[in-house]
């Protein structure tokens, strides 16, 4: 499947799949078929009360708000960082293998429900200590800062780079 660059290519994919909704049910293309299948979980999701996974851009728009708070108010404090491990521990959207990845460091692994990816920086050992994190199915929130130094400003700034590496090249 091919990335969509604009709203214009964006209303054009789901014109076409309308319209092989209409003229194609019995039969449809790899795109309907795709389309299809999501709006299916969707569907289910809600139907189950689930929390449904935010967009690409509000996850743009969370991470880089906990990264500005980390870079400006330092990480969550180690209670903070460890209460919310515990909760994230127990969650059972939590997985250690995700998405082609295994986190070996430490085991804890990435939160399934997020839709951050399996990037390092996604790494729920990562997450609980950004104060300006939320968890995405509402488990817990963000916190204070424990005070800002040179040091956060570099983490977050770093974190941020290897995430559009990650992003780019899947490095």
């Amino acid at each position: 499947m091919k990335n969509i660059k604009s709203a214009e290519e964006l209303k054009q994919k789901m014109n076409r799949i309308f319209a092989e909704m209409k003229t194609n049910p019995a039969t449809p293309s790899a795109e309907l078929q795709h389309f299809l299948d999501f709006k299916t979980k969707r569907d289910a999701m809600r139907a189950a009360g689930e929390v449904e996974p935010p967009s690409a851009m509000a996850q743009a728009t969370q991470y880089a708000r906990a990264e500005l708070t980390h870079a400006m108010q330092g990480p969550a404090s180690e209670a903070d960082a460890a209460a919310r491990l515990s909760i994230c521990m127990a969650c059972p959207d939590r997985a250690v293998e995700y998405k082609g990845m295994t986190d070996t460091e430490n085991g804890v692994g990435w939160c399934t429900r997020c839709g951050c990816g399996s990037s390092p920086r996604a790494l729920l050992t990562v997450k609980i200590t950004l104060a300006g994190y939320e968890c995405p199915l509402k488990k817990w929130s963000a916190v204070p800062g424990t005070g800002a130094s040179i040091a956060s400003a570099v983490d977050a700034v770093a974190g941020v780079a290897r995430s559009i590496i990650f992003k780019a090249t899947g490095l």
